[in-house]
């Protein structure tokens, strides 16, 4: 990752993003970015998890965003077909589908949910995402905390024994679009344009947070 993408400063705000690309284990790039500082008025964890395209898994992805007077928390395995979002599932991700389902079951209900996904983005979500919105003062944070915690093992185990992929350019092809459609409508670009500007933020999208397969 370029230095001058790794981390960035404006005045009392900071950005940094680790990223570390897996030789092995399914992953071809995973990377957390966190935006804070005592002048922010945002603050935010993201955790993303690409495939490599040559393994039949979907994406893994964690959004904590601190605002004033609310939190907002997204986690899910996003799919990158058909059957990663449960239609004509394989018997492995039936099995993982199942299984997210239920920790979706158990978790969603115990938060007040995030509300609407925009409906270009919706293709990007599966049907067990988790969705949070808390207020500051909300009791509920170790509700969130477990369900990270479970999706997130949930896709290790996945990531563990992947399975390989039927069509690795099929599957290159919906992840390279799944990074473009981030890039150019990830909502927390108009902040990072506005603290560290427009040319810093679009190579920080395209090539650190959100880059395509090769």
């Amino acid at each position: 990752l370029a230095p001058s993408l790794a981390a960035a400063a404006a005045g009392k705000v900071e950005a940094r993003c680790d990223a570390v690309a897996y030789p092995a284990g399914g992953i071809r790039y995973a990377r957390a970015f966190v935006l804070s500082g005592e002048a922010s008025p945002f603050r935010v964890l993201n955790y993303v998890a690409f495939p490599d395209p040559a393994m039949d898994l979907p994406v893994f992805s964690a959004d904590i965003v601190s605002m004033p007077g609310q939190h907002l928390v997204a986690i899910d395995h996003q799919p990158l077909s058909a059957c990663h979002a449960g239609e004509a599932p394989t018997a492995v991700h039936a099995a993982r589908l199942e299984r997210l389902a239920a920790l979706h079951a158990t978790y969603q209900p115990r938060v007040t949910a995030g509300g609407d996904v925009p409906y270009d983005a919706a293709q990007y979500f599966s049907p067990h995402f988790f969705y949070a919105r808390q207020a500051p003062d909300d009791p509920r944070g170790d509700t969130v905390f477990a369900a990270l915690k479970d999706y997130f093992e949930l896709y290790l185990e996945a990531c563990a024994a992947p399975p390989a992929a039927e069509d690795p350019a099929a599957l290159r092809a919906q992840q390279g679009a799944y990074c473009e459609y981030r890039s150019a409508n990830d909502p927390g670009a108009r902040v990072l344009n506005k603290l560290f500007g427009e040319e810093w933020t679009s190579q920080l999208l395209r090539e650190a947070l959100f880059p395509p397969p090769p």
